[in-house]
């Protein structure tokens, strides 16, 4: 298998330009033409509007692509052209165009994924697409920072663009409530499902002249697939999320039924949904909570110190001394970590969350969400204070007298 990568570019208008799409594959040489034959990833990065803030998010699609790439750069094109070819070759290429056209990456499936706190996306990407390759054809996924949480000063700051003529609602209550953030999320995941609803209906006149051309073509069982998934409407979601991510996903599900209803499995990794450490820890971060001021002044401090320092120190120092061999995280590590105005952000969001966060399960949510589709829990990595081991105990505790339901899957690695 060989791998095509374009360059990755960044997008601050809300347009995605052919450098913003990576897509990786096989290929076979077919008369000069290469022929794209083995499924293929496309990973599209691209800023979008999320509740009035410029929000950083990725969108990962996996299918089958029997389009070439007639000048060997790398990009598809059609196999076959209408006015080039006989009749026969002209009734071949109907077909697999309509095919080609169909055949879109649309998903059966999608998940949709909410980070920890710094919540960035970019994080996590090459960690999706893993997922999504693994999983096969038919998956998709869909990823979201949060709000205030980027990079570049119109990322970070208060949105100043005008509604009607009138100041844009939204304020800092966004990004630095946890309210504010289950709201951005819950304005994504609507986004994605217009994305989906539009989707799907340019898909289904092509879905149906497909499915009829399966009985004349060899098709995968993938295809199959993809074809009854765009006929029978919208793909099923995954929620996967991070640390306190996981709180905002189950705050998300209780507030939107619907969204509940469309869900297939809840996947939480070291979920931070109750705050519950050790007493000097707690007193400890339970003081700064209530009184964020100075932390927030210090943390900007060493915010606009580090903005003095080479770059290549701190990269050396995350690499070799704090074991960070993503080259790609250590450089937006180093990005967020120079923005003074980030700083407060994370702060004023993090001091938010140790005074929102329960100190016990919230039982009642796990109830409701179980009554539509499983939930499952992975914790690791300890010793956590987050999300440490005693709270999985607790969680089966709570399934063995049957107070939570029994589709909640606990595992610690």
């Amino acid at each position: 298998m060989t791998t095509t990568t374009s360059q990755t570019s960044r997008s601050r208008t809300g347009r995605v330009s052919p450098n913003n799409v990576r897509r990786m594959g096989g290929s076979d040489n077919n008369g000069g033409r290469t022929t794209i034959k083995n499924p293929i990833l496309r990973v599209q990065e691209d800023v979008i509007s999320v509740s009035g803030w410029p929000t950083d998010s990725v969108s990962i699609d996996y299918c089958h692509d029997s389009q070439t790439d007639a000048n060997n750069d790398g990009e598809p094109s059609l196999l076959l052209d209408n006015n080039s070819h006989d009749n026969d070759d002209v009734r071949t290429n109907n077909k697999d165009r309509h095919y080609d056209e169909y055949h879109r990456c649309y998903p059966h499936t999608v998940l949709l994924f909410v980070p920890g706190n710094p919540g960035c996306i970019g994080w996590y990407i090459d960690f999706l697409s893993k997922i999504v390759k693994h999983l096969g054809v038919g998956y998709a996924a869909r990823g979201i920072s949060y709000a205030g949480h980027g990079v570049g000063e119109s990322m970070i700051a208060v949105p100043k663009n005008k509604t009607n003529g009138a100041d844009h609602p939204n304020t800092n209550s966004i990004a630095w409530t946890v309210d504010g953030q289950v709201q951005h999320k819950v304005d994504w995941v609507d986004q994605v499902l217009a994305e989906l609803q539009q989707w799907n209906q340019q898909t289904q006149t092509e879905a149906v002249g497909a499915s009829d051309a399966t009985e004349d073509m060899d098709t995968t069982t993938d295809d199959r697939t993809t074809i009854r998934s765009a006929l029978h409407g919208l793909p099923r979601f995954i929620f996967m999320s991070h640390s306190i991510g996981s709180h905002l996903v189950q705050r998300g599900l209780i507030l939107r039924p619907d969204i509940l209803k469309q869900t297939e499995l809840v996947l939480h990794l070291m979920p931070f949904v109750r705050f519950d450490p050790p007493t000097l820890p707690k007193a400890w971060l339970s003081t700064v909570a209530s009184n964020p001021d100075a932390a927030i002044v210090g943390l900007q401090l060493v915010s606009r110190v580090t903005r003095q320092l080479p770059r290549t120190w701190i990269d050396v120092y995350m690499d070799k001394m704090a074991g960070v061999k993503d080259a790609k995280g250590r450089q937006l590590a180093i990005d967020m970590a120079q923005q003074p105005t980030f700083a407060k952000n994370f702060l004023m969001l993090g001091t938010e969350e140790i005074r929102d966060i329960p100190e016990v399960h919230d039982e009642a949510a796990l109830r409701i969400i179980g009554r539509e589709c499983a939930t499952a829990m992975l914790f690791c990595g300890g010793p956590d204070m987050w999300a440490p081991e005693f709270h999985m105990n607790d969680l089966m505790e709570l399934k063995r007298r049957g107070t939570i339901p029994p589709n909640i899957h606990l595992e610690y690695k």
